[in-house]
């Protein structure tokens, strides 16, 4: 039990936030990515790593629905096959993926970082400040730290904004 929110967002290797949801922590993390998927759209050919919390028939079809294959750690490491029940098809490529590639999750640490970073860096993700209560708040306040560590980013790769 627990009081607050939480950022859920999809990522690529380089930082880059390719869709966000601030939820309320009650709000599970499957459902939360349901959302963001939606949000996506297609994306045929991209390959989105995950935690065992994803590791989810629903997620599987729903990621790929939307031409993506999701690859997410096994929820429970020392599982023997796949269970007796239907699984979705994505969910066993990813499982073949896995066994024959042991180091498919190694970004998973990579991703792991990007967060970490946006915690950390001055004008960073940090905690709130006490005039940000309420979701509609804390989404605008979340929306405005992407914004400047994206702008961030840009600047530290030369980019320029037209």
């Amino acid at each position: 039990m627990g009081k607050g929110y939480r950022l859920m967002a999809i990522t690529d290797l380089a930082g880059n936030v390719w869709a966000f949801s601030v939820q309320c922590l009650k709000v599970s993390e499957q459902a939360a990515t349901m959302d963001l998927l939606a949000e996506l759209g297609t994306r045929r050919g991209t390959v989105l790593l995950g935690d065992g919390n994803f590791d989810c028939n629903k997620l599987y079809e729903r990621a790929g629905e939307c031409g993506i294959q999701l690859v997410a750690a096994r929820r429970y490491k020392n599982a023997q096959g796949v269970g007796h029940h239907r699984h979705s098809e994505h969910r066993l490529r990813a499982l073949v993926m896995m066994e024959k590639d042991p180091y498919v999750l190694r970004d998973r640490g990579r991703i792991e970082g990007v967060f970490g970073t946006l915690g950390n860096v001055v004008g960073g993700l940090s905690p709130l400040p006490n005039a940000v209560r309420g979701l509609r708040r804390v989404e605008r306040w979340v929306t405005g730290k992407l914004i400047i560590d994206a702008l961030h980013r840009l600047r530290r790769r030369g980019t320029t904004i037209a």
